[in-house]
């Protein structure tokens, strides 16, 4: 797959098996090769189609939307913080038409992605622990 394609990855539960699957597919993939036919049968249940952001984090790990992603943060209205390990979620900012970071209160930040500095841990789907 190209990293300017168009791509999805499916949260998708094996309901015998009680296991959640992380599935990548490029569009062409799906329309073309029909990749996906598993996850249209009675065993699979979708739980979520999550975007390509068309970014990629300082490992060069595609990031797509729902990605949990650790960063050091050391926060500016506390003078005397430390640095610290933070987790934040990747969402859409629909006011500013961009990819952000989504804070666990909610806040969407409204600054593009500093994707030198962020790294993919998981997504929000499989790794609820780390969204709390």
């Amino acid at each position: 797959m190209e990293a300017t394609e168009i791509k999805f990855s499916y949260i998708v539960k094996n309901i015998h098996f009680d296991e959640i699957h992380n599935v990548i597919i490029s569009l062409h993939e799906f329309e073309i090769k029909n990749t996906l036919t598993w996850i249209w049968s009675d065993n699979a249940e979708i739980i979520a189609r999550r975007r390509f952001t068309h970014l990629l984090d300082k490992n060069k790990k595609e990031i797509f939307e729902g990605d949990i992603v650790s960063f050091m943060y050391k926060n500016p209205q506390k003078p005397l913080s430390k640095l610290e390990s933070v987790f934040c979620q990747v969402a859409w900012n629909k006011e500013k038409g961009m990819w952000s970071l989504e804070w666990l209160d909610g806040y969407i930040n409204n600054y593009f992605l500093n994707c030198d500095k962020i790294e993919v841990v998981g997504n929000i789907y499989q790794n609820k622990e780390l969204w709390k």
